[in-house]
């Protein structure tokens, strides 16, 4: 039986996710929402990877890739609560996703 490979072991996507090229951005997005829903974020995350999708929330300003990239922190904070420690340590975590939240659709008022 193979391994199942998590969301951190996609660095290539955790990278594109903070293309300026959008559809670049959209597509590794997508593909590591769908990694992150199929494990669940199980896995214990290095701060780094942590890091990695917020620096892709503060840099895009697509909704779409913001979506994608909320709700991998989601089950990010979901699925391991040695992860859920480390996003909380994170200066301005917080801070990012009530701007996210408050902006509402179509606002993407995402600064850090």
């Amino acid at each position: 039986q193979a391994a199942v490979r998590g969301i951190a072991s996609y660095p290539d996507l955790l990278n594109d996710c903070q293309s300026p090229d959008t559809n670049r951005a959209l597509a590794a997005s997508k593909a590591l929402l769908a990694v992150a829903e199929s494990t669940q974020v199980t896995e214990k995350l290095g701060k780094n990877v942590i890091e990695a999708l917020l620096a892709a929330l503060s840099r895009s300003t697509n909704s779409q890739v913001l979506c994608n990239i909320t709700s991998i922190m989601f089950w990010v904070a979901y699925g391991n609560r040695e992860n859920q420690q480390i996003l909380i340590q994170i200066p301005g975590f917080l801070v990012t996703m009530a701007k996210i939240i408050e902006g509402g659709p179509n606002k993407n008022i995402v600064t850090q």
